[in-house]
């Protein structure tokens, strides 16, 4: 078992990218995530950009996915249309996905969103909010809510 984000683009230097690495360092198995990323398009067409970064994507997670086929993947994206889950609620089904025996692999899209390929492909969609949010910031709180998973299934003192 896995736990792989895959995002578009690499993470930029700096405050953001010490805090996401603070809580990975805390992070214990089988949270413990391994990051992924595939180049941002050089297009100026937005369609032709989720399409590039779209198959980009669907071919890091593998060739299951690519395919439809049954997968040993569960993939998550990140969709501002997706469904919101508390925090307690996301601590319960990450730990029945990685209960499953699947690699769970969740999927920040880049500025022009997500191809409606990986969408379709996706076993879930989940929202981080209602507001689109920067790429950095997206990856921040999904590290965290990753960690606050950990705690809570763990029964660590760490969310109240």
């Amino acid at each position: 078992m896995k736990l792989r984000i895959l995002t578009v683009g690499k993470l930029k230097k700096g405050e953001i990218k010490s805090v996401i690495e603070s809580y990975t360092k805390r992070l214990r198995p089988p949270y413990k995530i391994d990051f992924l990323d595939v180049k941002i398009s050089k297009s100026k067409e937005i369609p032709r950009v989720k399409t590039e970064e779209g198959k980009a994507l669907i071919s890091k997670i593998g060739k299951d996915f690519a395919s439809g086929s049954a997968s040993k993947d569960f993939v998550v994206v990140l969709d501002e249309r997706g469904d919101q889950l508390s925090s307690i609620q996301f601590s319960k089904e990450l730990t029945k996905w990685l209960d499953a025996g699947k690699n769970v692999s969740f999927v920040i899209g880049g500025a022009a969103g997500l191809s409606h390929e990986v969408l379709e492909k996706a076993n879930k969609r989940i929202s981080l909010s209602k507001m689109v949010l920067p790429h950095d910031l997206a990856l921040l709180v999904l590290v965290e809510q990753i960690y606050r998973a950990m705690t809570i299934a763990s029964g660590i003192p760490y969310h109240k």
